[in-house]
């Protein structure tokens, strides 16, 4: 399988992930893992973080979590709420890349350091 780099991170990720939107089972992904398959894509609002939590708990250095946080979600205090919650779920105290599921237009948005 092809990797490439994450933007300009230095980290290296398959250009083919596993998705958990649809439902998934602790051992496809742990088969996956092994066949070296270790994007995961998992969101919020998915509802399998824990079944990737568990699939992964013994492997958590081999793999590369990618989750999402909810639209609802995205004023400050409930962000890092739903963060705390994920990485639980996750069952890791990271998470390799974070990202918004969708904007929310009623929620302003400003980049970091930003006084606008």
């Amino acid at each position: 399988m092809d990797h490439k780099y994450l933007g300009d991170t230095g980290v290296k990720i398959p250009e083919i992930g596993l998705g958990t939107w649809n439902g998934t089972g602790v051992e496809p992904l742990r088969k996956s893992v092994e066949f070296g398959a270790f994007l995961i894509d998992t969101a919020e609002s998915y509802g399998s973080e824990r079944v990737v939590g568990e699939s992964v708990r013994d492997l958590r250095d081999r793999v590369f979590i990618a989750t999402k946080v909810s639209s609802s979600h995205l004023r400050r205090k409930d962000l890092l709420d739903a963060a705390d919650k994920s990485l639980s779920l996750l069952r890791t105290d990271y998470i390799d890349l974070y990202q918004l599921h969708r904007p929310n237009p009623s929620i302003p948005y400003s980049p970091f350091g930003s006084n606008k």
